[in-house]
Protein backbone atom coordinates (compact mmCIF):
# COMPACT_ATOMS: atom_id res chain seq x y z
CA UNK A 1 0.00 0.00 0.00
CA UNK A 2 1.14 3.46 -0.87
CA UNK A 3 -0.06 7.15 0.31
CA UNK A 4 -1.63 8.63 -2.62
CA UNK A 5 -1.69 11.66 -1.70
CA UNK A 6 1.52 11.79 -0.28
CA UNK A 7 2.59 11.44 3.60
CA UNK A 8 -0.50 12.31 5.62
CA UNK A 9 -0.90 15.05 7.80
CA UNK A 10 -1.10 14.82 11.74
CA UNK A 11 -4.07 15.50 13.50
CA UNK A 12 -4.41 16.42 17.06
CA UNK A 13 -8.19 15.66 18.44
CA UNK A 14 -10.00 15.94 21.47
CA UNK A 15 -12.81 13.75 21.82
CA UNK A 16 -16.39 14.89 24.15
CA UNK A 17 -15.23 12.63 26.61
CA UNK A 18 -11.67 15.17 26.85
CA UNK A 19 -9.14 12.02 25.31
CA UNK A 20 -7.12 12.82 22.85
CA UNK A 21 -6.24 11.26 19.63
CA UNK A 22 -3.56 11.65 17.24
CA UNK A 23 -4.07 10.74 13.96
CA UNK A 24 -2.58 10.67 9.81
CA UNK A 25 -5.18 11.86 7.02
CA UNK A 26 -4.71 13.73 3.96
CA UNK A 27 -8.79 15.24 4.75
CA UNK A 28 -11.89 15.47 6.80
CA UNK A 29 -15.18 16.23 6.17
CA UNK A 30 -18.05 16.82 8.71
CA UNK A 31 -21.23 14.70 8.49
CA UNK A 32 -24.31 14.72 11.01
CA UNK A 33 -21.89 16.63 14.05
CA UNK A 34 -19.50 14.09 13.50
CA UNK A 35 -16.19 14.60 12.02
CA UNK A 36 -14.91 11.68 9.11
CA UNK A 37 -11.14 11.36 8.32
CA UNK A 38 -10.11 10.03 4.91
CA UNK A 39 -6.81 8.52 3.63
CA UNK A 40 -6.28 7.85 -0.21
CA UNK A 41 -4.35 5.28 -0.61
CA UNK A 42 -3.39 3.26 -3.59
CA UNK A 43 -3.90 -0.58 -2.63
CA UNK A 44 -3.88 -4.23 -3.79
CA UNK A 45 -7.03 -6.32 -4.03
CA UNK A 46 -5.71 -8.22 -0.76
CA UNK A 47 -4.29 -4.97 1.10
CA UNK A 48 -8.35 -4.05 0.35
CA UNK A 49 -8.95 -7.00 2.54
CA UNK A 50 -7.48 -6.18 5.47
CA UNK A 51 -9.34 -2.03 5.35
CA UNK A 52 -12.68 -0.99 5.87
CA UNK A 53 -13.15 1.17 2.69
CA UNK A 54 -15.63 3.50 3.03
CA UNK A 55 -15.12 5.52 -0.78
CA UNK A 56 -13.34 4.14 -3.66
CA UNK A 57 -11.54 6.01 -6.67
CA UNK A 58 -11.43 4.55 -10.12
CA UNK A 59 -8.46 2.10 -10.83
CA UNK A 60 -4.93 3.65 -10.84
CA UNK A 61 -4.38 2.90 -15.22
CA UNK A 62 -0.40 3.26 -14.38
CA UNK A 63 -1.13 0.45 -12.17
CA UNK A 64 -0.63 -3.76 -13.06
CA UNK A 65 -4.16 -5.36 -12.79
CA UNK A 66 -3.54 -7.99 -10.32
Amino acid sequence: MEFAAGIPSRWIVTLRSGAVMELAADAYSEADGQLLFNVLVDATADEQDQMVIDWRIPNNPRREQQ
